[in-house]
């Protein structure tokens, strides 16, 4: 299976590259939490959905979730949250 860790990971990358596709801002973590509600194995095919929740002035939000098998059943297998500081 694939360990929490490397999910964690998942989650700091892509809510990262999320908001760099938005905005040329550069941003340091402030907070990264993350449930991991189901076995992902690994091989699994996996959906990844990101979200920015909002823009402040020096802080964003994102949300992310980790879905198995996307094209059938599609079970949330990890979820997260990724608070970023806006550098000026």
């Amino acid at each position: 299976t694939i360990h929490g860790g490397a999910l964690a990971t998942m989650i700091d990358v892509i809510t990262t590259i999320s908001i760099l596709r938005m905005t040329h801002m550069r941003t340091i973590s402030i907070s990264l939490t993350s449930e991991f509600l189901n076995v992902i194995k690994i091989g699994e095919e996996v959906e990844i959905d990101t979200e920015i929740t909002k823009i402040g002035k020096n802080i964003v939000f994102t949300d992310c979730r980790i879905y198995t098998d996307p094209h059938h059943k599609k079970k949330l297998a990890c979820k997260g949250q990724h608070i970023k500081s806006i550098l000026h």
